[in-house]
């Protein structure tokens, strides 16, 4: 239930300060012996490769600060990529050294998280990343709400745009409306639920603080529908079975709830064409972030209500409130067609020392740097925020270096020891080659 930080005494280079002669107990303690130990970047500017630059520094906050990188990406001369891991999870470390040749990997999308897989009552699913998921021109994943995602079209050009659960698609031949089940539409739509429907609740651990545990998620039919549970092959669904009682979703790649009216078998082929506006057929890479960013940070906060006021598997709580100050990134798009992948680090949980951004002020920083800038997305905030790139020929790691793995035995209790290089892991990642 506690580390002593005199084995990773290379991880304090400014020391051990209260901690000298006792052990690392809660993660309180630990998140405040790395926060004691940030040094501010100083302020620089380097060329990593053709076509994307690095800026670094810090941000003063009173009596802390929280360090900063901003790379920029020419599409000119590189090639961003959303990545989507079909066999697993990854840590961002990992997914660079199995890619091939990256110049950066970075952390795209929410994802499923509990904190010990093997303590929940049911089994993950096989898509982690929430909502819209698009790779090598083939869908992955369906948003089941409202939500903003980075598109990638088969033209190479990098949008951001805040999609509608909704869209067409076609069953034996006949076209129909869908709308995500967390979404809204008229009474005839076929309603989709998937993995973003499983519920996480958050529960108070008292070593841990804030902790998460699946629930086993079941989805209610309702009189005259009936559910057809389906499985993803090639950018398509098959469907597998069809039941007219709830339907547990937490193993599932897809169940729609379909009226009886619409003769639906198993075997039958669903093909989906567009989400909102945007055609499928036209989508390279694609992944649900959000929210989108704006220069006034008034429309940004409705931006914020109409894409996070109701929770998914991802988000159970909402990581955008107002006055949270946490670890945060962003995709930003120039008018001139240039990316900047942007990340502040930070550690909160240790107060003002080292304590990240909100929202708010993430958003006064892009404008500071990029004031006429063409659109913004944020990305996955918190321990998610980690970057991978390579500098004079060395793997470099920035972000979230106080993180913790841990492990629960079957009595509960919990083991922890500093992780910080390798971090969370991921299902999906925007990468620039």
């Amino acid at each position: 239930m506690s580390y002593d930080p005199k084995k990773y005494r290379d991880l304090f280079p400014l020391g051990l300060f209260e901690f000298q002669d006792k052990p690392i107990s809660t993660w309180f303690d630990s998140h405040r012996l790395f926060a004691l130990n940030a040094i501010p970047q100083k302020e620089d500017e380097k060329i990593l490769s053709p076509g994307l630059k690095v800026k670094k520094g810090h941000i003063k906050q009173g009596s802390g600060f929280s360090n900063f990188m901003i790379f920029e990406i020419d599409p000119k001369e590189r090639a961003l990529s959303v990545e989507f891991f079909e066999d697993g999870m990854y840590y961002p470390l990992e997914a660079f050294e199995k890619l091939q040749d990256p110049k950066l990997v970075t952390n795209a999308g929410y994802f499923y998280l509990t904190d010990d897989e093997e303590m929940d009552p049911i089994a993950p699913p096989k898509v982690r990343t929430g909502n819209l998921v698009v790779e090598g021109g083939k869908l992955i994943n369906l948003p089941v709400l409202d939500r903003s995602a980075i598109v990638i079209l088969n033209d190479g050009s990098v949008n951001i745009k805040f999609l509608e659960a909704k869209g067409e698609l076609l069953l034996n031949g006949n076209k129909y409306e869908w709308v995500g089940s967390k979404s809204k539409g008229n009474d005839e739509s076929i309603v989709i639920y998937d993995s973003s429907n499983i519920e996480i609740p958050i529960v108070k651990d008292p070593v841990m603080g804030p902790s998460r545990m699946a629930k086993e998620t079941y989805i209610d039919n309702v009189p005259g529908f009936i559910l057809a549970i389906c499985k993803r092959f090639e950018g398509k669904y098959i469907v597998e079975e069809i039941s007219k009682t709830k339907v547990l979703i937490n193993d599932k790649d897809l169940v729609i709830r379909i009226s009886e009216k619409i003769a639906v078998k198993p075997g039958d082929i669903l093909e989906f064409i567009s989400v909102d506006s945007l055609k499928l057929e036209d989508v390279k890479t694609a992944v649900s972030t959000g929210p989108m960013l704006f220069p006034s940070y008034e429309k940004t906060r409705q931006q914020v209500e109409k894409e996070f006021s109701i929770p998914d598997m991802a988000n159970p709580n909402n990581p955008h409130e107002e006055t949270k100050k946490l670890a945060r990134g962003c995709l930003v798009k120039l008018k001139d067609g240039r990316l900047c992948s942007v990340l502040i680090d930070g550690i909160p949980q240790a107060g003002d020392i080292y304590p990240g951004v909100t929202l708010k002020e993430l958003i006064e920083f892009v404008n500071i740097y990029y004031p006429d800038y063409e659109s913004a997305i944020a990305t996955d905030p918190s321990s998610s925020v980690k970057v991978v790139f390579k500098e004079d020929g060395k793997t470099e790691v920035f972000g979230n270096l106080h993180y913790l793995a841990h492990k629960k035995d079957k009595s509960g209790k919990l083991d922890f020891w500093p992780n910080g290089k390798l971090g969370r892991k991921f299902n999906s990642a925007l990468v620039v080659y």
